[in-house]
């Protein structure tokens, strides 16, 4: 099973029925946050990203509070930050080496609660030895409800680091066949808890296509519909939260609005040559439309960028 993160970039084109603007706030470096009861708090996590190396947990201290559950011992050092809700489902990332940043091995947890009385860990993630980016995912959120965020290393992996939260309330689960597939009305980032089974029907992809094997064709599958409402280029990134699974996909443009109907294959890519974080998806400054399985020369895991049409729907 594996989590993902689906997000457009660099949109030109939008999508029907949403317009947006996107603000980054910009948040005051601060150790003030190294007690709980002082968290800095985050006023927009519906697409929030700090920016490269803006948080520190250097010079921290230990929390009147027990390490999170799935925490080594010797990870103390940490900083806290708090949001209110406004969706179900929350992907929470902390990025230092490697990433802009110089923290290592961050571990994330989140909880529920009053600093200054009780808190509840909802869940935690203890990160992976040797790397700079730790991501954790949460379900089951009350929106209106306040969470805190925990941030720590242990005293000689401290560092600058980036924090990303995605609090969103998913559309329509998105199924595993054509006919279950998922409405996008506007280009937020998305993010999938897992994807398990690949439904009643595992060979959907068309028999010319680059995922055509013997047999099923699916394993574990998503799909996900949308229409144009102006026209122009589109990208996206399709990124796994861990960066060795090996993920695939196939767009299409449909003559009607059904997924199941008639409609032509226009990208597809089962490439395995992984990048750094594993990701995939549509590039504006490649020129294939086609990568097959494998890895061969010339071969990144990108396709080029389609150019919508306005009222034309893809899949």
């Amino acid at each position: 099973m594996n989590k993902f993160l689906f997000q457009k970039s660099k949109f030109f084109g939008t999508i029907l029925c949403f317009a947006f603007l996107i603000l980054f706030p910009q948040l005051s470096k601060s150790q003030s946050n190294d007690n709980c009861e002082n968290a800095i708090f985050l006023p927009d996590v519906s697409n929030f990203c700090s920016g490269s190396a803006f948080y520190s947990n250097s010079g921290s201290t230990a929390s009147g509070f027990v390490n999170a559950s799935c925490w080594s011992a010797d990870a103390t050092e940490d900083v806290w930050f708090t949001f209110t809700a406004t969706g179900t489902d929350a992907l929470i990332s902390a990025s230092g080496s490697g990433n802009g940043g110089s923290m290592i091995m961050p571990r994330i947890a989140i909880y529920t609660g009053s600093c200054l009385g009780t808190i509840n860990q909802l869940s935690c993630n203890n990160g992976t030895s040797g790397s700079g980016t730790t991501q954790l995912y949460q379900s089951a959120m009350s929106p209106g409800t306040v969470y805190l965020i925990r941030i720590s290393t242990t005293s000689s992996n401290e560092g600058t680091f980036e924090l990303c939260v995605n609090n969103y309330t998913p559309s329509a689960n998105a199924g595993a066949d054509c006919g279950g597939a998922a409405f996008l009305c506007n280009d937020n980032p998305i993010s999938v808890g897992t994807l398990s089974g690949g439904g009643a029907n595992t060979d959907e992809p068309e028999s010319n296509s680059c995922m055509e094997n013997f047999g099923a064709d699916e394993g574990n599958s998503s799909w996900y519909i949308w229409t144009a409402g102006t026209s122009g280029p589109f990208a996206f990134d399709i990124t796994p939260i861990n960066p060795t699974d090996d993920i695939d996909f196939m767009v299409w443009q449909l003559s009607g609005t059904n997924p199941c109907g008639p409609r032509t294959v226009i990208r597809c890519n089962a490439s395995s040559c992984l990048n750094a974080n594993g990701s995939t998806g549509l590039s504006y400054s490649d020129t294939d439309i086609n990568e097959d399985s494998g890895c061969d020369f010339g071969e990144n895991s990108y396709c080029s960028a389609i150019n919508m049409v306005a009222g034309t729907t893809y899949a």
